[in-house]
């Protein structure tokens, strides 16, 4: 009979970013190669999200891919904050049920870890909520199935909530996932405004003004970078969120503004003009300018078949991509998004005639009309 070494830890000490993806890390044998992997079959995630609280359900099949059994580590850090109410694990038919060590065992343990494996990505778990559980053996070809449930309060931030899953450790298969999804199902005790996945390309379903599921979904993947979602709650006619980020050390920042229109309008489908600005001046070059042009796209992509639009890229000459606007066709959408990839960032910057040019397309047919510009907002002309 197999035997099957179950050993949990918990570390207390909670600072930093959230993680919660677990993650499995072969012991070294002589037989294996330099940087042994274990493979992930499928990842599945279901989040059930009622306002501030987030319950989160792990499912992950992990596969030996060699001739031999094995013996590895499952790692499992935890959110800040997060209370773990299930962990079970599936071996050779068996189902095993957690055991927990207590902090003092668990950090000694971890940090053990840490200094034999020699390796810079695991110090980013240090000090973190975490699970291990080693795991003996491992059947050549063989499986090991997962499941973890927990739940986390979510912070907010000026009426925005961030709901983060951290798919980032996914780096440690061997091979693509065969299947990686998050299904979300968002409850709120407001209105629900924007929804907005920065990470990933995902589909979303209103439910109704406070309730909305959201998914992403792909085969044969290796995720590479953490699921972050925002949801702002919106309690006026319009709602405006601001997130902003400066580092340590630095007078350099960001931000994220949310301009959320009334519910009542997106379900009418309200028809609009939308007059989008491109700044294609040398400033631009390099990853700004490739922001800026799958920043439009993303925009041109969401038009209605009802609105007009218009395109305008300029330097220290303006060039409309029509001198009017346009109907948001398919065609014209396709030809708009072939105008901006040929776009090629040079020039000065003359924005009062960019707007001014965007500003004399505003029509007198009674639909409301949006100016979207997209610049770095240093003027060197005009």
């Amino acid at each position: 009979m197999r035997q099957l070494i179950l050993l949990m830890m918990l570390v207390l000490t909670m600072s930093g970013s959230a993680v919660a993806d677990g993650f499995i890390i072969p012991r070294p044998m002589p037989w294996m190669p330099p940087r042994p992997a274990v493979d992930v079959k499928y990842h599945h995630v279901e989040v059930e999200i009622n306002d501030p609280i987030a319950l989160t359900r792990v499912d992950q099949v992990f596969v030996n891919p060699y001739h031999r059994d094995m013996e590895a580590d499952y790692i499992f850090p935890l959110p800040e904050g997060a209370t773990l109410s299930r962990f079970t694990a599936w071996l050779g038919g068996h189902k095993m049920e957690a055991e927990l060590l207590d902090a003092d065992q668990a950090r000694k343990i971890y940090q053990d870890i840490v200094r034999q494996r020699k390796d810079p990505a695991l110090l980013e778990y240090v000090g973190k909520g975490m699970y291990r559980m080693r795991i003996f053996p491992i059947p050549a070809r063989g499986e090991v199935r997962i499941k973890i449930e927990y739940e986390q309060t979510l912070k907010s931030d000026n009426g925005t909530v961030e709901y983060l899953y951290p798919l980032n450790t996914e780096k440690y298969s061997g091979s693509n996932l065969e299947e990686c999804k998050i299904d979300l199902k968002i409850n709120s005790f407001e209105n629900i405004g924007s929804v907005y996945c920065p990470t990933h390309e995902i589909k979303t379903e209103r439910l109704n003004d406070r309730s909305l599921t959201a998914s992403f979904f792909e085969r044969n993947t290796r995720p590479n970078k953490d699921f972050i979602l925002h949801f702002t709650r919106q309690n006026k006619d319009f709602g405006f969120h601001l997130l902003s980020y400066r580092q340590s050390g630095s007078d350099d920042g960001y931000f994220l503004g949310i301009l959320s229109p009334p519910l009542e309008s997106r379900r009418q489908g309200v028809d609009k003009n939308v007059i989008f600005i491109l700044d294609s001046s040398g400033s631009m070059r390099g990853g700004k300018m490739r922001q800026a042009i799958n920043a439009l796209k993303f925009c041109l992509l969401g038009l209605n078949a009802g609105d007009d639009f218009a395109v305008i890229d300029y330097d220290d000459a303006v060039r409309p991509f029509r001198p009017e606007l346009i109907k948001a066709s398919e065609n014209n959408i396709e030809a708009a998004m072939a105008f901006a990839e040929g776009l090629d960032a040079s020039g000065g910057t003359d924005i009062y005639n960019a707007l001014d040019t965007g500003c004399r397309m505003i029509t007198s047919d009674g639909d409301p009309t949006y100016i979207i510009f997209l610049t770095d907002g240093l003027p060197t002309s005009g």
